[in-house]
C-alpha cells in the first residue's frame, strides 16, 4: 500500500529512479565529454577521438545520436558492435555508423601549434583546438 501516482505506485516511480539516474548518468557523462572535447577519459588515454566522418570535430547531434545508440549496443553486450568494427572499413561500431562519425588517433599537431601561440580564448575559437581532428 502506497502513494498512488499517475502512472503506477509510488514504489514503481523509484524503481524507475534507482534503475534511470545512473542510465542517464552513464550515457550524459559520454554526450557532455566527448561532446567538448572529443575524448571521454579512455579514450584520452589512448590518444584517441571522437570525429565527423570526415576528420573533423564532431557536432553534438551526431555525439548524442553516438551514445544513445550506446544503449542498445549495451542491451545487446556489444555483440553486433563488434561485428560492425571487424567488418566496416573504418571500424565503426553501430554508434558511429548511426552518427556519421569515427574514433581515431587525436591529431595533437593542432593543440600544440594552438599552445606554441600561448592560445588564447579567441585562438581557441578560431582553431576549434579544444575538439582534436582525427587521423583515420
Amino acid at each position: 500500500m502506497g502513494y498512488e501516482i499517475a502512472w503506477g505506485s509510488f514504489e514503481e516511480a523509484t524503481n524507475v529512479i534507482w534503475v534511470g539516474a545512473p542510465v542517464v548518468g552513464w550515457i550524459g557523462y559520454f554526450v557532455v565529454c566527448e561532446g567538448a572535447t572529443g575524448t571521454a577519459v579512455g579514450k584520452r588515454l589512448l590518444g584517441l577521438a571522437v570525429a565527423d566522418a570526415d576528420g573533423g570535430p564532431a557536432r553534438g547531434r551526431q555525439v548524442l545520436v553516438r551514445n544513445l545508440v550506446r544503449l542498445l549496443e549495451a542491451s545487446l553486450l556489444y555483440l553486433p558492435s563488434v561485428l560492425a568494427i571487424a567488418i566496416t572499413e573504418r571500424g565503426q561500431r553501430l554508434g558511429d555508423l548511426a552518427a556519421g562519425t569515427i574514433v581515431g588517433v587525436r591529431d595533437r599537431r593542432q593543440t600544440a601549434a594552438s599552445s606554441e601561440r600561448g592560445a588564447s580564448a579567441t585562438d581557441h575559437a578560431d582553431t576549434d583546438s579544444h575538439q582534436p581532428s582525427v587521423r583515420t
